[in-house]
């Protein structure tokens, strides 16, 4: 084996035949950027907060369709399973609702968020109503007029009728 130091000096040499790599752009004019003079963000950090809040908005739409299938699964009946799972389905979404601010907070001030946090409660509102009909579903809601019969008063009957027998 030899004892060559490998040394590169690339100042001495320079290729012009070489092509770019992929995706790289030559021109600095190809690549545009604008900044938002009030945050002094560029169009490509807007773009990416707005995509990142969109999916920050639409969370709630990935566990909806298996609070649907729970709900199915746990079926009507009042049993202790299923009244922890719609209990679990019910009080989820209240804390969330109560949490839009801290969980829009990395991005507010920087980008408009009034579609995305109204998505967000519209979704979780859909997840409390699914709750909600299935404690109807249920029986543990009084929705019937069965369930209100003792605040209305009862008759009193002023004709009385004697049997002779």
């Amino acid at each position: 084996m030899s004892n060559k130091e490998w040394k590169f000096d690339l100042s001495k040499q320079r290729v012009e035949n070489l092509h770019p790599p992929l995706g790289f752009k030559a021109n600095v004019g190809d690549v545009s950027l604008k900044v938002d003079r009030r945050q002094g963000l560029t169009s490509k950090e807007l773009e990416v907060l707005t995509t990142k809040s969109w999916q920050v908005a639409k969370s709630p739409f990935q566990s909806i369709f298996m609070t649907l299938f729970m709900f199915w699964m746990s079926g009507s009946s009042v049993s202790i399973w299923t009244l922890m799972i719609t209990i679990s389905f019910l009080f989820s979404p209240v804390s969330q609702l109560f949490n839009v601010s801290t969980v829009f907070e990395p991005y507010e001030g920087k980008i408009p968020l009034f579609l995305q946090k109204a998505c967000y409660i519209g979704l979780y509102l859909f997840v409390l109503a699914c709750a909600l009909y299935k404690f109807s579903i249920m029986g543990v809601i009084p929705d019937k007029a069965i369930d209100w019969q003792y605040m209305v008063g009862q008759q009193k009957f002023h004709n009385v009728a004697y049997g002779l027998f």
